[in-house]
Parts: C-alpha cells; structure tokens; sequence
C-alpha cells in the first residue's frame, strides 16, 4: 500500500483495534472474574454468601439477570437449586428427583456432562415434549460443575426477552470459569462440613438422650456431667466423688471399671460394656466405660450410660410374645390341616345329602352334622386370625343382617334381650364378613359375661362422617359406626387402657370365658379393616365398645337385585350344571376324590393330579391335544412338589386365558385377600360347602379372561 490509506482502510483498522480492545477487556474481565471466584473461597462466610460472589462476578463478563446454581445429590440422585435468582419466579425450580436428560434443562446438562446451549427454537420443541420446568426462556445456556470427574452441580443463565442475549462464545467463556467455580463450592461445601461437624460434636454429649459424666481416674472427682444426668440427679456434681454421689458408696465401687480401661503402659484399652441398676434411681442402665484423654492430656474415664428399664420390662413382654407366636404357629397349622377334613366331611355330607331320598329321617341328621361343621369352620377361621392375624377377604356387604343374626346368635342362652337400632339408609361395607362377625360375637360375649346373662344390650348402628378435626385417628370420610351399650360391671380404670392387650381377662373359665383374646383379635380385625374400636367405661354402670368401619358408595342398580333374579343367599343353593374340563390340583387324596365327584356331578369332566409340576404337564398335553382345560382348581400350599402360586404363574407362561381358581386353608394368606394380582380368577376358603364350590366354579366358567 503507498500513499496515504483510503477511508475504508482506516475504517477496518479501526474496528480490528475495536474487536482486538474489546477481546482483551473481556478476557481481563474473565481473569478478574476467576480472581474474585478464587478469592470468594476465603473471604465468604458461608455457601450462599459464596454463590452470591459468583453471581455477582459472572455480571461482569455477561448478563446474568436470571441465573441459578444446582447441587447434585449423588446418593439420592437428586437436583437442588440453592442459588436462584429468576424473573420468572421460582416455579419448576423445586429439587428435582430421579432427573435425567428428558425431564428438565438441568438434568440435560448433568446426564451429557457438557455444556448446553439451546436457542428458541430448541426450547420450544423441548417444551412441547415437557422437557422444560417452569417457565420457557427464549434462550437457555448451562455448563456442568465437574470435580474428579464427577459432575457436582450446574450454573446455568437463560433471557425471557432476548433470543439472542448468548453465543457460542458465551458458551465457551462460561465453561471456562466452571472449573474454579467447582473448586470454589467443592472447597467451600468441604470448609462448611468441617465447620458443621465441629459444632455438633461441641454439643453432642449434651444433645444425647443419656447420662454421660467424666471422671478423673485416680481422684474418683466428676469432672463433667451432660445436662441429662443433671436432670437425672437433680443437681450439677462436678468437682464430687462419683461413688458418693451416683452410688451412694462409702468407698469406690466393686464393680468400677478403671482397672480394665487402661493397658499395661498406662494408654486407653478399649470399650467396657456392663449393667447395672442404680441404687439411687432404681433405674437399670446398660454402661459403656471408654478411657479418653481430656483436654488437660490426662486420662480419664468416660461413661454413657443409657436406661433400659422399659427395655427389660419389654424383654419379659417379648418371652411372652414368642411364647404367643408359638402358640399361634402350632394353631395355624391345625386349623389348615382341620381345614382340609372338615372340607372332606362337609363335601361328602353335602354328596349324602343329595343321594337320600328327603323322606328318610337320615338326611336331618346329616343337616345336623353339617350345621356342626359350619360351627367348626368358625372355630378354625379364629384359630387361623388368632395365629397370624387373619388378612380380611374382602366384598362389599351390607351390615344389617350380618349385625342382627350374629347379635342374636351370640345371646342365645341367656336372659338378655337386644335392642337392636339401625339407620335405614345405612351404607354398605367392604369387609370380611366372618371377621366381622367375629368382631361381633366377641363383643356380645364380652357384654354378657359383664351382665351375668341379664339385662339388655342396646346396640345401634348409624352412618357418621370424620372430620379433619375430630382426633380419632381415622383419616376424614364417611363411616359407620356400631355402638355396644351393655348394663354390665364396667371396667376399672386400671385395665380400661390394657382391655385390648392379650390374656388380659377378668372372667372365670367357660367355653367363651378366661381366653383374653377376644378383644384383641377384635382391634386386630377393625385395623385390619381401616376401623376403629373404642371403648367407654364406668365401675357399677356399664361399658359402650364402639366400632368405626369405613362406609363405601355403591351405584344405586348394583344395590337392588333385578326383578326376577335369585338373592345371593337363594343362589347358591340352586343346583348348577355345566360343561367343560377342570383340571383338580390337590395334595389330599381325600380332597380329590370329593371335590372330582362334586364338579362331575354338575356335569364337568375332571383330570386329577397331587402337585404343580404334573398339573403343568397334564396342561400342556391337554393343549398339543386340542382339548384344553376350562379351569384350573389348584392348592396353595402343597407337601410333596410345588404350590398353586407358582403353578399358576407357569401355567399362565404357557397360556395367558388360563383361568384358575385358588383353593386353601389358610384363609389369611396374602393369596386369598388379592387373587387376582396372582393370576387367578377365583377363590374357594377351605372348609367351603359345595354350594360356595359351585357358585365360584360358575362365576370363573362364564366370566371371561
């Protein structure tokens, strides 16, 4: 070039120096920046005065009028946003759980472990498939906050106004500060731990819910006591001598520990655990002695010593309980395999019954012993919630009949007459119906024994509804509530708060005295339910035992049986016929061949087996045949191969339509309460008449998979 330079010449030598000034006064400003993070570190009192400086420093270099700082937690693999300043409000903002790379611009960020910029375009596509929290930015840009290589939290700045407030120039000057701004919160996250864990442990022994006391070894004086055996002793004893004062000694105690506290070179041994109770507070303590050096370089012994009065009380408790739990146990497997005869002779009575001619004087007698059985099937289903605690089976009810007949059934024999009061609009229950009627019985008993079998018991059943406000325990809702009014002895106020607790009895011995367990099974079953049972008491007047069961609403047409339809109870004495094969998987011999005559009788053509495994095979040759099975009937619980869960399950793998009914005596397995969710269609309750057999046969037949 010669001559003087053109004017456009001098035009773009003046915006070079323009842009050469403008880069070098940004990157004074990212140095400046980097210092004033750096720096931060020292002169900020704590983590937020720490992310303000950041704040603060990153202005400098762009615009950071909505800007915020996320934490990582590691551990619960959540995001937390600790520093936020937003004109958008601090809606989507909240920590953010089990994140990932869909869900929020953040968790983008954190899962890719790079830096993101996303302009309008981006952000609206991302906001369309909810990608985005909270209000959506025209323009978004974050960078991950990384130490050894993992990433500990996001910075991250975004415009509502501007689409274009950021570049890819941006980008890189704000990763570029990441690393000192990790390093900055890892450091000063480390310095606010370390000064965290200082502080708690210059409050701990005062904060534990124990005696701890410190003494000098040689002198025996109390050189500190925590503010819990002040409490304990009425009165701060330091600078006294502990065997005086904890012990009530006139010299140092037989059982003091320092000898076994420190080694032969005179340095700490260890930990030294024993027991004892206190002459003084008649309280037992376990104590755990350690030699620590104190803050004067002497050693001295340090002791915690925590109260297990209620502890050992609740040892005794505990023997009593397993003792329980044995009990139970042994009762639980009575009751199924009683359940597995009773069903065998109420099925073979059932057969007879149906054999004889009605005018042969016999068949009264087998109605007799079938009401026997039914009796005995009460006794079992008590025996089986007494032992594990009887999960209900479940179905919508109403309580009226149930409430009146078992009323009346429980005081037959006696002088009493009820006075029975119900709403007639009472809602209906989802309940067990036998528990419930155990519920009942107990209760009745419980009155009748109070009022040696005179008197009368005012029963009345009404709808209720629980409030937030009331403090029953019960969440808010609708109920019904069955209140017992007996005119008996009451009760003292010393058992009215153990009446529910076992064995607690104040009857002498009968057939429905002395158990002390009718009313806890009774609290048992009503929680079970979601209920309550309360109880209100006064000597020489009375007792009112009230139960809360949660009401359930029912379209009006399922409530009303259509016009010549049977009633439930009509149907299932109703002869039924059918046609099809069923396949009968039971481990009883005698439990086949009754339950195979039952369902041929009803026109079904029946296969056999004793175990899972050869059900399964039986299945399979079924289908390669072209002839499959209608319904599967298997047992739970089986001695000699596998059970009916698993062979439902398999069989289930090999045709998803298998329809299969499970049959048990454990009424309170976890099967019988939620059948479906194991795969079955139905359930029969050993011991079941063949009736009930009948009507879950039909039900699972013509209901489709």
């Amino acid at each position: 070039m010669t001559g003087k330079p053109t004017y456009k010449e001098l035009e773009n030598c003046v915006r070079q120096l323009e842009k050469e000034s403008a880069r070098q006064n940004r990157f004074q400003k990212i140095n400046t920046t980097l210092f004033q993070i750096s720096n931060a570190v020292n002169i900020t009192p704590n983590m937020n005065d720490l992310f303000r400086s950041i704040h603060n420093s990153l202005s400098s270099i762009f615009d950071v009028t909505n800007f915020f700082i996320a934490i990582v937690d590691i551990k619960e693999h959540t995001l937390h946003f600790p520093y936020l300043v937003d004109t958008g409000g601090d809606e989507g903002f909240l920590s953010i759980t089990n994140f990932n790379a869909d869900d929020s611009l953040t968790g983008l960020v954190v899962s890719q472990r790079r830096p993101v910029l996303l302009k309008k375009k981006d952000l609206e596509k991302r906001a369309s498939q909810n990608g985005i929290r909270g209000p959506i930015p025209l323009i978004w840009m974050g960078v991950p906050l990384i130490i050894k290589n993992e990433v500990i939290g996001v910075v991250a700045v975004q415009s509502y106004l501007d689409s274009n407030l950021y570049n890819e120039q941006d980008l890189q000057v704000l990763s570029g500060v990441s690393d000192q701004m990790a390093i900055a919160i890892d450091r000063k996250h480390a310095e606010d731990a370390l000064r965290l864990s200082h502080e708690k442990f210059l409050t701990v022994l005062d904060s534990i819910d124990a005696n701890i006391y410190v003494v000098d070894m040689e002198s025996y004086k109390i050189l500190f006591m925590n503010q819990n055996m002040i409490t304990t002793f009425g009165r701060d004893m330091t600078g006294e001598i502990c065997w005086e004062n904890f012990r009530n000694e006139s010299e140092p105690c037989k059982h003091c520990t320092n000898d076994q506290l420190i080694d032969e070179n005179g340095k700490p041994a260890g930990l030294c655990t024993w027991q004892n109770q206190n002459p003084i507070t008649g309280k037992w303590y376990i104590n755990r002695d350690r030699a620590i050096e104190w803050s004067d370089g002497r050693v001295v012994r340090l002791e915690i010593s925590t109260d297990i009065t209620d502890l050992k009380h609740m040892e005794e408790d505990l023997q009593q309980a397993q003792r329980m739990e044995a009990i139970g146990t042994l009762a639980g497997g009575l009751a199924h395999d009683f359940n597995n005869l009773l069903f065998a002779v109420m099925g073979n009575i059932s057969l007879a019954q149906e054999d004889l001619k009605p005018e042969i004087g016999i068949s009264e007698s087998l109605k007799a012993a079938e009401h026997a059985c039914i009796k005995a099937k009460e006794l079992t289903a008590r025996l089986i919630t007494f032992s594990k605690g009887g999960d209900p089976v479940k179905r919508i009810s109403s309580i009226g009949d149930l409430l009146k007949n078992t009323v009346v059934s429980a005081l037959s024999g006696s002088d009493i007459k009820p006075e029975i009061s119900m709403a007639d609009d009472i809602r209906q229950v989802n309940i067990d119906e036998g528990q419930i009627k155990q519920v009942v019985r107990n209760i009745v008993i419980n009155a009748k024994e109070a009022m040696d079998g005179n008197g009368q018991l005012k029963v009345l059943c009404k709808n209720i509804e629980i409030s937030e406000k009331e403090s029953l325990g019960l969440n808010p809702g609708q109920y019904i509530k069955i209140a017992f009014e007996d005119q008996g002895c009451g009760i003292s106020k010393a058992n009215l708060n153990r009446i529910f607790d076992p064995y607690l009895s104040t009857k002498d011995m009968g057939a429905d005295k002395g158990q002390g367990l009718g009313l806890t099974i009774s609290h048992s079953i009503i929680e079970k339910h979601g209920g309550l049972i309360t109880v209100e008491s006064e000597l020489g007047k009375g007792s009112t035992f009230s139960v809360y069961l949660p009401a359930v609403f029912v379209k009006e047409p399922d409530l009303q049986e259509p016009e010549g339809k049977p009633a439930a109870q009509e149907y299932v004495k109703q002869p039924a016929t059918g046609k099809g094969k069923i396949l009968l998987m039971d481990d009883e011999e005698t439990i086949r061949t009754f339950l195979s005559k039952a369902i041929n009788r009803l026109g079904y053509y029946v296969e056999t087996c004793a175990e899972g495994k050869e059900a399964i095979e039986i299945y399979k040759k079924a289908i390669e045949s072209k002839e499959p099975f209608d319904v599967v009937i298997l047992d739970l619980t089986n001695k000699i191969g596998m059970g009916g869960q698993e062979t439902m399950r398999r069989l289930l793998e090999i045709d998803h339509n298998t329809k299969g009914i499970v049959i048990t005596g454990y009424s309170d397995d976890p099967v019988v309460a939620n059948f479906k969710a194991y795969g079955f269609s139905g359930v029969i309750t050993k011991p079941a008449t063949r009736y009930e057999l009948i009507r879950v046969i039909d039900e699972v037949v013509s209901t489709d998979k």
